[in-house]
């Protein structure tokens, strides 16, 4: 017999928000200069204190130096900087990039000047000091009075992304992003190459190529991205580079086991009452990682003790693992402590050989639940199923023997009324399917 369904319709769902930039305000917001010498003097003394900085630096550096200088240049706050105009590729003078300081409300660009090319700005700073145009107003006015102030650039105006993620003493893997043109492209990767070398940075020679730019996978401490920047006239940025899965997957079995103790040695396993109990293919509970958060053995059981409690897929393992940790990938590569505030149980419900009778799905999830509520009834507990059952579908959605049990688990219905948490997997959905949804 076939059901009727109504069809819904949403009504007033959607609300119109306007677009707001979240990299750097673009306009002619400049701030008003009532002295413009007085602050085209200001100017000029800071590219000149930058300058003599940069030059300091190289006759103390024991690596080769870099040929031209690194500078950043700041926006007041709330106020433009005139980007555009701080680039003149003719001479060489290249913007790096650009970034919002969100809590100080300022724009700041990192610029290359090439050597012998230093007066280029001051030119333009006494131009704006002692000329005018056919209008009255000072030469290079929006370029001079956007700019607040200037500074050597650091290893911070090149980084991208969150200042807590900058490497410190251990070298991590970042992403270095380096600028080229048809005629520097094999300088470019030469002058980065030999860089590493002098630095003894591990470098990862495959790369990417986009327009203008090329990005490279170093690993590298807090001092060897700074020194990179003495070095290489080629850089535009640094990112941290996120760790690829594969990388754990690919370490020896002792490596893997530095690893895991490293992360066990920063990880605090609290004394809890919750607990997540999984109701799955078993526990392999010795596992180092998991075996501080089990209570104690009587917490891992399987429905039928012929099967034994111990995991014969792997499936319940990988699931204790995620329930633990969430992304533990990015729990091994961040150098912070840890702190577990809960416990792993496990329930058996799958047996190692064959299947489960259809008719017992209901009755074994049933009895999973109640053999953890038995072995430490004071828990607080959260229930995890991330099994399912392709043959045991209804086509109309219609309730099942095993959908029942879980209701009458979850609402209290049975026995003493008590509720239940239950967290249950909806099942797989594969690429093939998906494309057949959307070609419909």
């Amino acid at each position: 017999m076939s059901v009727e369904k109504k069809n819904i319709f949403l009504n007033n769902t959607k609300t119109s928000i306007p677009y707001v930039s979240r990299q750097v305000p673009v306009g002619k917001n400049y701030p008003q200069r009532d002295n413009s010498k007085a602050h085209a003097t200001f100017i000029e003394r800071r590219l000149k204190e930058c300058y003599e900085r940069s030059e300091t630096q190289k006759q103390v550096a024991a690596i080769r130096y870099k040929e031209g200088v690194y500078l950043e240049f700041s926006s007041a706050a709330k106020h433009d900087l005139a980007i555009k105009s701080l680039e003149n590729r003719t001479q060489g003078i290249r913007l790096l990039n650009v970034k919002f300081d969100e809590e100080k409300e300022t724009i700041k660009a990192t610029v290359y000047i090439p050597a012998g090319k230093e007066s280029y700005f001051i030119q333009k700073v006494e131009a704006y000091s002692t000329e005018v145009t056919e209008k009255g107003i000072p030469k290079h006015n929006d370029l001079i009075r956007g700019i607040e102030d200037i500074r050597v650039a650091m290893l911070d105006s090149f980084w991208i992304g969150k200042p807590a993620d900058i490497p410190n003493e251990v070298a991590q893997w970042c992403e270095v992003w380096i600028r080229y043109d048809k005629l520097s492209f094999e300088d470019a990767l030469t002058n980065i190459s030999e860089c590493c070398k002098t630095l003894e940075i591990v470098i990862d020679h495959n790369k990417l190529i986009f327009p203008e730019r090329i990005v490279h996978l170093i690993k590298a401490n807090k001092y060897q991205l700074s020194m990179m920047i003495s070095c290489c006239q080629y850089i535009t940025e640094f990112r941290r580079a996120p760790e690829p899965t594969s990388f754990f997957d690919k370490l020896s079995g002792l490596e893997q086991q530095e690893w895991v103790v490293e992360l066990l040695n920063r990880t605090e396993f609290k004394d809890s009452n919750s607990a997540i109990c999984l109701l799955d293919t078993g526990l392999n509970g010795s596992h180092p990682l998991i075996a501080p958060a089990i209570k104690n053995s009587i917490t891992v059981q399987a429905v039928n003790d012929s099967w034994e409690a111990t995991d014969h897929m792997g499936h319940g393992t990988e699931m204790a693992g995620v329930a633990l940790y969430n992304n533990l990938k990015d729990k091994l590569i961040d150098p912070k402590g840890l702190v577990i505030n809960h416990k792993i149980e496990s329930v058996k419900i799958l047996p190692p050989k064959g299947a489960n009778p259809v008719e017992l799905y209901g009755a074994i999830t049933e009895q999973a639940v109640a053999l953890a509520e038995i072995a430490n009834p004071t828990a607080d507990r959260t229930l995890c199923m991330a099994v399912t059952s392709p043959c045991y579908n209804t086509e109309d959605g219609s309730p099942t023997s095993w959908s029942a049990a879980v209701d009458s688990i979850t609402s209290g219905a049975n026995e003493n009324g008590e509720k239940r948490l239950f967290f249950i997997s909806a099942g797989n959905i594969f690429p093939e399917e998906l494309t057949s949804v959307l070609t419909r």
